[in-house]
């Protein structure tokens, strides 16, 4: 079987924030991405019907004003009120390789929420290791954790992933059932993860802990 994609994935549940609250993440991290790698410095907004050719874009910075402009552009009607569904952010990097997807500011009834990052290579997991270095991966998944707060962060690969509906939905503790996940950080309690799992490496970090798969 061949790893189709890699990507970096986070999932939290209600958390009401406003556009502003919600831009000043986003900023912090773009901050944080453009200080890991040249590659994941300038990333174009997306808005649209048709975000895979987008009708209007920003280039997206550390500017909290302008990420805002974007983000209140990028409002997600499907909620009631409509401000509980949040806002959906469609991102591509400058070359076109690399998407970023958020979805942040969704409170509303139901398990369901939405809220995420989704930050996708074109490649598996060992070749997007090498072309970053595994330091720059490490640093991703705690930079993930540490502007958005999620409920738990992995980095993973087609070829481990369970499916993007349940990795969105379970936190670690439940899709660790399954090999997914080279890193993972979850604040929650990791000791019924370790006693059915000795091989993973555990790390307090963040406010949280950090599970490595051996040889990462």
């Amino acid at each position: 079987m061949t790893h189709e994609f890699s990507w970096v994935l986070a999932r939290w549940g209600d958390r009401a924030e406003s556009a502003s609250e919600c831009a000043v993440r986003l900023a912090a991290f773009l901050t944080r991405l453009a200080a890991l790698h040249p590659d994941l410095a300038a990333w174009d907004g997306l808005v649209g019907e048709d975000e895979t050719v987008p009708p209007e874009a920003w280039r997206l910075g550390p500017d909290v004003a302008r990420a805002e402009r974007f983000v209140r552009q990028c409002r997600r009607d499907d909620g009631d009120p409509p401000a509980y569904a949040g806002f959906r952010l469609a991102l591509l990097s400058a070359d076109r390789s690399l998407s970023l997807s958020i979805c942040c500011g969704g409170h509303r009834h139901g398990p369901d929420t939405g809220n995420s990052v989704a930050l996708f290579f074109p490649e598996p997991a060992p070749a997007t290791a090498l072309r970053y270095g595994r330091d720059t991966v490490r640093d991703l998944v705690i930079a993930v954790a540490e502007v958005w707060r999620p409920e738990w962060a992995t980095f993973t690969d087609s070829l481990l992933d369970t499916g993007r509906t349940e990795a969105r939905r379970h936190r670690p503790v439940g899709f660790l059932n399954r090999p997914v996940g080279f890193l993972t950080w979850t604040p929650g309690a990791t000791a019924p993860v370790l006693a059915d799992r000795p091989f993973l490496t555990a790390e307090p970090l963040t406010d949280g802990t950090l599970l490595s798969r051996p040889g990462w």
